[in-house]
Protein backbone atom coordinates (compact mmCIF):
# COMPACT_ATOMS: atom_id res chain seq x y z
CA UNK A 1 0.00 0.00 0.00
CA UNK A 2 2.85 2.62 1.06
CA UNK A 3 4.50 1.79 -2.59
CA UNK A 4 1.24 2.42 -3.90
CA UNK A 5 0.57 5.86 -2.56
CA UNK A 6 4.41 6.45 -2.95
CA UNK A 7 3.95 6.22 -7.10
CA UNK A 8 0.99 8.71 -6.36
CA UNK A 9 2.53 11.07 -5.06
CA UNK A 10 5.56 11.21 -7.06
CA UNK A 11 3.14 11.27 -9.82
CA UNK A 12 0.92 14.33 -8.72
CA UNK A 13 5.32 15.98 -7.91
CA UNK A 14 6.22 15.18 -11.27
CA UNK A 15 3.31 16.92 -12.65
CA UNK A 16 3.45 19.75 -10.65
CA UNK A 17 6.95 20.16 -11.73
CA UNK A 18 6.32 19.92 -15.45
CA UNK A 19 3.42 22.12 -15.37
CA UNK A 20 5.40 25.20 -13.65
CA UNK A 21 8.11 24.49 -15.59
CA UNK A 22 6.24 25.06 -18.94
CA UNK A 23 4.08 28.00 -17.62
CA UNK A 24 7.21 30.17 -18.18
CA UNK A 25 8.80 28.11 -20.87
CA UNK A 26 9.86 29.25 -24.37
CA UNK A 27 8.04 27.82 -27.23
CA UNK A 28 8.79 26.37 -30.81
CA UNK A 29 5.75 26.21 -32.86
CA UNK A 30 6.72 22.72 -35.01
CA UNK A 31 6.29 21.14 -38.11
CA UNK A 32 2.87 20.83 -40.26
CA UNK A 33 3.90 17.39 -41.25
CA UNK A 34 6.53 15.13 -40.11
CA UNK A 35 9.52 14.47 -41.90
CA UNK A 36 13.14 13.33 -40.15
CA UNK A 37 14.60 16.92 -41.40
CA UNK A 38 11.69 18.77 -39.75
CA UNK A 39 11.95 16.77 -36.52
CA UNK A 40 15.69 17.49 -36.47
CA UNK A 41 14.93 21.19 -37.34
CA UNK A 42 12.48 21.85 -34.46
CA UNK A 43 15.11 20.38 -32.20
CA UNK A 44 17.93 22.60 -33.39
CA UNK A 45 15.71 25.63 -32.79
CA UNK A 46 15.07 24.68 -29.69
CA UNK A 47 18.07 24.33 -28.81
CA UNK A 48 19.48 27.21 -29.89
CA UNK A 49 17.08 29.30 -28.14
CA UNK A 50 18.44 28.12 -24.98
CA UNK A 51 22.05 29.21 -26.11
CA UNK A 52 21.42 32.47 -27.16
CA UNK A 53 18.83 33.40 -24.51
CA UNK A 54 20.30 36.69 -23.69
CA UNK A 55 22.81 36.89 -20.84
CA UNK A 56 22.87 32.94 -20.51
CA UNK A 57 24.39 30.18 -23.17
CA UNK A 58 22.38 27.14 -21.56
CA UNK A 59 22.55 23.93 -23.38
CA UNK A 60 19.84 21.79 -23.85
CA UNK A 61 20.61 17.82 -21.97
CA UNK A 62 17.29 16.19 -22.29
CA UNK A 63 14.58 16.07 -24.64
CA UNK A 64 11.37 14.44 -23.05
CA UNK A 65 8.35 13.48 -24.48
CA UNK A 66 5.18 11.08 -23.60
CA UNK A 67 6.49 7.53 -24.32
CA UNK A 68 3.75 6.92 -27.01
CA UNK A 69 5.58 10.01 -28.98
CA UNK A 70 8.38 8.21 -27.88
CA UNK A 71 8.00 4.74 -29.10
CA UNK A 72 6.59 6.38 -32.24
CA UNK A 73 10.22 8.64 -33.06
CA UNK A 74 11.73 4.98 -32.20
CA UNK A 75 10.11 3.73 -35.29
CA UNK A 76 10.81 6.76 -37.53
CA UNK A 77 13.84 6.99 -40.32
CA UNK A 78 15.12 9.34 -42.85
CA UNK A 79 14.74 9.60 -46.22
CA UNK A 80 17.78 7.13 -46.19
CA UNK A 81 16.31 4.77 -43.61
CA UNK A 82 18.41 5.66 -40.83
CA UNK A 83 17.08 5.76 -37.30
CA UNK A 84 16.01 9.27 -36.18
CA UNK A 85 16.60 8.24 -32.92
CA UNK A 86 19.62 6.75 -32.01
CA UNK A 87 21.27 4.51 -29.39
CA UNK A 88 23.84 5.30 -26.74
CA UNK A 89 25.94 2.41 -25.01
CA UNK A 90 25.33 2.22 -21.37
CA UNK A 91 28.41 3.23 -20.12
CA UNK A 92 28.04 6.83 -22.16
CA UNK A 93 28.25 9.73 -19.98
CA UNK A 94 24.65 10.83 -18.72
CA UNK A 95 24.04 14.78 -18.17
CA UNK A 96 22.43 13.75 -14.80
CA UNK A 97 23.31 11.65 -11.88
CA UNK A 98 22.42 8.19 -12.17
CA UNK A 99 19.38 6.35 -10.34
CA UNK A 100 20.90 3.68 -7.36
CA UNK A 101 23.10 1.27 -7.69
CA UNK A 102 24.22 3.25 -10.98
CA UNK A 103 21.14 2.32 -13.21
CA UNK A 104 19.77 4.99 -15.75
CA UNK A 105 17.56 7.99 -14.61
CA UNK A 106 14.00 7.08 -15.10
CA UNK A 107 12.18 7.63 -18.21
CA UNK A 108 16.01 7.75 -20.04
CA UNK A 109 15.26 5.23 -23.23
CA UNK A 110 19.08 4.61 -23.65
CA UNK A 111 18.37 7.15 -27.40
CA UNK A 112 19.95 10.70 -28.22
CA UNK A 113 18.10 12.86 -30.94
CA UNK A 114 21.37 15.53 -31.84
CA UNK A 115 23.41 14.83 -29.21
CA UNK A 116 20.45 15.39 -26.13
CA UNK A 117 19.48 12.57 -24.26
CA UNK A 118 15.31 11.24 -24.72
CA UNK A 119 13.66 10.67 -21.83
CA UNK A 120 9.85 9.18 -21.36
CA UNK A 121 7.99 11.01 -19.27
CA UNK A 122 4.04 9.74 -19.48
CA UNK A 123 2.92 13.02 -17.10
CA UNK A 124 3.75 15.78 -20.06
CA UNK A 125 0.06 16.47 -21.33
CA UNK A 126 -0.79 16.61 -24.27
CA UNK A 127 -1.69 19.92 -25.88
CA UNK A 128 -5.02 19.70 -28.03
CA UNK A 129 -4.45 16.87 -30.65
CA UNK A 130 -0.70 17.09 -30.28
CA UNK A 131 2.02 15.76 -28.26
CA UNK A 132 4.19 18.06 -26.40
CA UNK A 133 8.04 17.84 -26.78
CA UNK A 134 10.47 19.11 -23.98
CA UNK A 135 13.51 20.29 -25.21
CA UNK A 136 15.40 21.22 -21.89
CA UNK A 137 18.36 21.84 -19.03
CA UNK A 138 16.42 20.65 -15.56
CA UNK A 139 19.27 21.87 -13.52
CA UNK A 140 17.80 25.41 -14.07
CA UNK A 141 14.67 24.08 -12.69
CA UNK A 142 15.06 23.54 -9.02
CA UNK A 143 12.95 21.19 -6.93
CA UNK A 144 12.57 20.95 -3.39
CA UNK A 145 10.68 18.39 -1.78
CA UNK A 146 9.66 17.24 2.16
CA UNK A 147 10.29 13.54 2.84
CA UNK A 148 6.75 11.53 2.67
CA UNK A 149 4.91 11.59 5.34
CA UNK A 150 2.24 8.46 6.17
CA UNK A 151 -0.67 8.87 8.47
CA UNK A 152 -3.20 6.94 9.74
CA UNK A 153 -6.99 7.71 10.75
CA UNK A 154 -8.22 4.45 12.17
CA UNK A 155 -11.78 6.81 13.08
CA UNK A 156 -13.25 7.32 9.94
CA UNK A 157 -14.10 3.90 9.01
CA UNK A 158 -13.96 1.97 12.50
CA UNK A 159 -17.69 0.60 12.10
CA UNK A 160 -15.79 -1.55 9.37
CA UNK A 161 -12.76 -1.99 10.36
CA UNK A 162 -11.00 -0.61 8.29
CA UNK A 163 -8.35 2.51 7.97
CA UNK A 164 -7.38 6.09 6.03
CA UNK A 165 -3.80 5.82 4.91
CA UNK A 166 -2.86 9.32 3.29
CA UNK A 167 0.73 9.82 1.97
CA UNK A 168 1.46 13.84 1.91
CA UNK A 169 4.42 15.98 0.89
CA UNK A 170 5.46 19.09 0.26
CA UNK A 171 7.28 20.33 -3.16
CA UNK A 172 8.50 23.47 -4.27
CA UNK A 173 9.84 24.49 -7.61
CA UNK A 174 12.17 27.39 -9.13
CA UNK A 175 12.59 27.87 -12.56
CA UNK A 176 15.97 30.00 -12.66
CA UNK A 177 16.22 30.38 -16.48
CA UNK A 178 12.65 29.87 -17.78
CA UNK A 179 14.66 30.09 -21.52
CA UNK A 180 15.99 26.73 -20.74
CA UNK A 181 12.58 24.78 -21.16
CA UNK A 182 11.47 24.90 -24.55
CA UNK A 183 8.25 23.27 -25.69
CA UNK A 184 7.95 21.92 -28.88
CA UNK A 185 4.40 21.35 -30.47
CA UNK A 186 3.05 21.12 -33.55
CA UNK A 187 0.99 18.94 -36.04
CA UNK A 188 3.65 17.22 -37.14
CA UNK A 189 3.57 14.94 -33.25
CA UNK A 190 0.27 13.82 -32.91
CA UNK A 191 -0.40 12.92 -29.23
CA UNK A 192 -1.77 9.86 -30.74
CA UNK A 193 0.85 8.68 -33.40
CA UNK A 194 0.01 5.77 -36.06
Amino acid sequence: IHAALLQQLQTAFDTYAITTALATAGTVAGASSFTAAGLFGDIALAKSKMETAAGTKIPATHVFAQPTAVEWLLGQADPNGRPVLLPTSSNAYLPIQPGPNGTPAPGFTGDRLLGTCVFADGNIAPSGSNAQIVVANPAEVFTLTTEPVLSAIPETYAADLTVVLILTGLIGVIVRHPLAIQNLTGAAYLAAPT
